[in-house]
């Protein structure tokens, strides 16, 4: 069974769960405050009615918000989504049920401790053990995954390139600027540019499958943990690794990259503005029995392990402690005309 039809059984038994603990809740609140007329079909269409009136509560806030130029805090946000969304629930009881205020809020009781439950589910078990959901920042990963973008034609091939939008401040290099192209996988200097940005990708990552050479990773990046990381595996534990000769070498024999990968040419240095950096790799390295490489599939603009100045605690600059990985991408789910399953 392949990760994401795992993910899909996964999705769908929370989701009918999910639903089913609510609508029990909402039967039970309001037989708790004496309502009669409480049918399942009944207490599944009052839920759907509370899930709507959440969603038109939500926009209503975001509009008011940004029409008075308000950026409240996330937990800010959640608070008043929360209070919000009880005190709809209340009203709606009392309206529906024609009931006392004080009913409905001991009816609307039972159906907040399943919301809270599910949000436990969400946040106590299935994003810290099993799946987490990314964007995507940058193009180190480019064309594989897309950060916010420029795209163009490639001046060699025609096929799209990819590459990293110019900040305000800076100027449009008169040789062109640096992307990535998708069907040759080599880096291009591009001139003709529309200057439209194109939003980044949005990944899962499975936090319970084994990684293996070749797969996307998310991982705490050494130099800092608190921030997430995702790059292409290819080094692995106990193994002796060099890049030279546009490939990856693995105790002196030449990877081959699989067929996704055909054209891209590896190199352990970056030219950029006359300087040339070189890092681990350029030399034969002894990856230790807990250590992991990863590199960008964009090489001219990737900080991966070639670059990385300072190591996670007791570790070289280079490595990616196994306990650092945090799971592997099955696929880009958004937007549907970036869709591609991975593993």
């Amino acid at each position: 069974m392949s990760s994401n039809a795992l993910f899909l059984i996964i999705l769908t038994l929370s989701f009918v769960g999910s639903v089913a603990l609510n609508v029990a809740c909402i039967r039970w609140g309001l037989k708790w405050a004496n309502v009669t007329q409480v049918s399942f079909v009944r207490a599944l269409g009052l839920f759907l009615l509370f899930l709507g009136a959440g969603l038109l509560f939500g926009i209503c806030i975001g509009v008011i918000l940004f029409a008075l130029s308000i950026n409240p805090s996330e937990r800010g946000m959640d608070l008043l989504g929360y209070a919000g969304q009880f005190i709809i629930t209340c009203l709606l009881i009392a309206a529906v049920y024609r009931v006392r205020v004080l009913k409905a809020v001991q009816a609307a009781i039972p159906h907040m401790l399943a919301t809270v439950a599910t949000l436990l589910l969400a946040f106590g078990l299935i994003r810290p053990f099993m799946y987490e959901a990314f964007v995507i920042p940058t193009n180190g990963m480019a064309p594989t995954l897309l950060g916010l973008h420029w795209e163009a034609a490639c001046p060699r091939c025609g096929q799209p390139a990819y590459g990293r939008p110019l900040d305000a401040w800076e100027r449009f290099p008169a040789e062109g600027v640096k992307m990535n192209c998708s069907a040759e996988r080599q880096a291009v200097l591009v001139t003709d540019v529309s200057p439209e940005v194109h939003n980044g990708d949005r990944i899962l990552s499975c936090k319970f499958i084994t990684p293996r050479r070749w797969d996307l990773i998310t991982f705490r990046y050494p130099e800092d943990p608190t921030v997430i990381y995702v790059m292409r595996l290819v080094g692995l534990p106990d193994e002796e690794l060099s890049i030279h000769d546009g490939a990856v070498w693995i105790n002196g024999e030449k990877l081959d990259p699989p067929d996704s990968l055909n054209g891209i040419h590896y190199s352990p240095t970056i030219e950029d503005h006359g300087r040339t950096w070189s890092g681990p790799g350029s030399k034969p390295l002894k990856l230790e029995p807990d250590e992991y490489y990863v590199l960008g599939d964009f090489l001219e603009q990737s900080a991966d392990s070639r670059f990385w100045e300072k190591g996670a605690p007791g570790y070289p600059p280079y490595a990616v402690p196994e306990s650092y990985i945090t799971g592997v991408v099955i696929n880009i789910y958004w937007p549907p005309s970036r869709w591609i399953s991975f593993r």
